[in-house]
């Protein structure tokens, strides 16, 4: 019996993975042409490290996340067809180090509120401007991805309660974000100046650009590209800018240590974070746990007490 091809075994695995809740987009491409490049060169072979390696080299770019896409397809793909041999330690050198995040301070986002609300090389500059800064003000104090904060819809946002509704997350399909009071009076002060600016705008979009349309993110990120070297923000020693991502991570960490210090459990934070983020594996939210000297400061504490209790014949 004729082995199926790799791109119908691609087809199968994605509708299990949509059948899960997953999206499925982010990672077709890489898939389609992984499976594309097998049926080619290699027409019923089973999948191998040496063909992923293979395959790899012939791609003029190759990311970390596409390589992360085609291992957990070639796990599935075991279960399917057992002639399947991938060795995740032979494929190490394919793969590149963790961008290291970058933590920003609180000056620093004030510096670059400042400079956003003061920025006068925009075409009706008033309303880009507040529209700028409350849209990083809204990611610095919810910990929402950019594309989660674009596509929000004025029926996402209650503000007599205080909610966001986030419909097109990564891997949740549906969440309620809560805000803080000062996060609900900034979107209340938002609200009226954009429809002062835009009494009769069409779309349902709740951020709007200069011509009444849903804001794009490429247009903000080149603001905040230019706001940031205003702003002074350093590079990270392996050079890579502090990215509108970063503010993500920022929430994360901050998130914790503020409930470390407040003597919260850290377990049940994490766990709470988890399901506040959006996240369905809480694996996923230590990726935004990042080695910040206050949290090393707490995990060196914890550790002392625990060798303590340890010497004096205690059992954790």
């Amino acid at each position: 019996m004729k082995a199926p091809s790799l791109s119908s075994r691609v087809a199968e695995y994605r509708a299990y993975r949509r059948l899960l809740g997953y999206k499925t987009e982010p990672e077709k491409r890489a898939l389609l042409n992984l499976a594309s490049f097998m049926d080619t060169h290699a027409p019923g072979e089973p999948l191998t490290d040496g063909w992923i390696i293979q395959w790899s080299d012939s791609r003029t770019s190759r990311s970390e996340k596409e390589l992360s896409w085609v291992l957990r397809f070639a796990s599935w793909l075991t279960l399917h067809d057992p002639r399947t041999t991938v060795s995740d330690n032979r494929l190490y050198h394919l793969k590149s180090p963790r961008p290291k995040p970058y933590i920003y301070e609180p000056e620093e986002i004030q510096a670059l509120l400042f400079h956003l609300a003061n920025e006068r090389d925009y075409v009706n500059g008033r309303y880009r401007r507040h529209t700028y800064s409350t849209l990083l003000g809204l990611l610095v104090s919810t910990g929402l991805r950019i594309s989660e904060a674009i596509f929000l819809d004025d029926d996402d946002v209650d503000l007599a309660d205080g909610l966001l509704r986030i419909r097109d997350s990564k891997s949740v399909p549906l969440r309620t974000v809560p805000l803080h009071e000062s996060a609900t009076r900034a979107l209340q002060e938002y609200i009226a100046i954009r429809d002062a600016a835009h009494p009769c705008h069409t779309t349902p979009a709740f951020f709007l650009g200069v011509h009444g349309g849903r804001l794009d993110a490429g247009t903000f990120r080149n603001i905040f590209h230019r706001i940031r070297a205003k702003a002074g923000l350093p590079w990270h020693a392996h050079h890579q800018k502090p990215r509108i991502h970063d503010f993500r991570h920022t929430f994360a960490c901050r998130y914790l240590l503020g409930q470390y210090q407040s003597k919260q459990d850290l377990d049940c934070a994490v766990a709470d974070l988890a399901v506040y983020l959006g996240h369905k594996n809480v694996n996923d939210t230590y990726w935004y746990l990042s080695a910040i000297p206050d949290l090393m400061g707490i995990c060196g504490a914890r550790f002392r007490r625990y060798l303590d209790r340890h010497r004096r014949g205690g059992t954790k």
